[in-house]
């Protein structure tokens, strides 16, 4: 319904509107409209459409994705994670490693690791996304949330080292020292702090 709402319609408003609900499932008809639309001298038709063309696998969209991903890198990105194959996997290790991290996010690199982590979902649909970028994303990452997904995910790849266990004893969000914590240093960091109580 939404779908074809997008193409019957030349109301840019309606048009902006019906193409949002593809911002979170993969729009089932040919891209190539939404595609002309990340062009759209509306601002709000061409945000969605970059939006909704994360959610997307097909040629026009990774081709799209390779072309601007360094003139539009935080739109850009996604479609090129949603796109992946195999032989990118050097390029996105290599994204990863030189991307500068900082609070104020000013490289978008809070939304580029949510990308990365909706590759290992089944929504997108990436085969095979590469499980050795995940510690780069433990390693840079500084929110705890976004820490506590990729260590489940590491989790089940069986991924997480004893030294990364010492480490998770003493994160700031509980449930990861809950969960991935070592319980001996669990135990004599809460020994500590009762002594310190005292």
């Amino acid at each position: 319904f939404y779908a074809q709402k997008y193409l019957d319609t030349t109301d840019i408003e309606a048009r902006a509107e019906a193409l949002f609900a593809f911002t979170y499932c993969p729009y089932p008809l040919d891209p190539m409209p939404i595609i002309e639309d990340t062009k759209s001298e509306n601002e709000k038709l061409a945000d969605v459409a970059w939006e909704a063309l994360a959610c997307v696998r097909h040629p026009k969209v990774r081709e799209l994705a390779l072309a601007h991903l360094t003139d539009d890198f935080e739109r850009a990105f996604p479609l090129f994670v949603c796109n992946y194959l195999p032989e990118d996997e050097e390029r996105l290790t290599s994204i990863l490693k030189h991307m500068k991290i900082d609070v104020l996010d000013t490289s978008g690199w809070h939304h580029a690791h949510f990308a990365v982590y909706d590759m290992f979902g089944k929504r997108l649909g990436v085969p095979k996304p590469p499980k050795k970028i995940l510690p780069i994303l433990y390693e840079t990452t500084l929110c705890p949330s976004c820490r506590k997904w990729c260590l489940e995910l590491m989790a089940k790849y069986r991924m997480i080292t004893p030294e990364i266990r010492e480490e998770c004893a003493y994160d700031c969000y509980e449930d990861t020292r809950k969960a991935y914590g070592r319980r001996d240093t669990i135990l004599q960091s809460k020994m500590v702090n009762e002594e310190k109580k005292l």
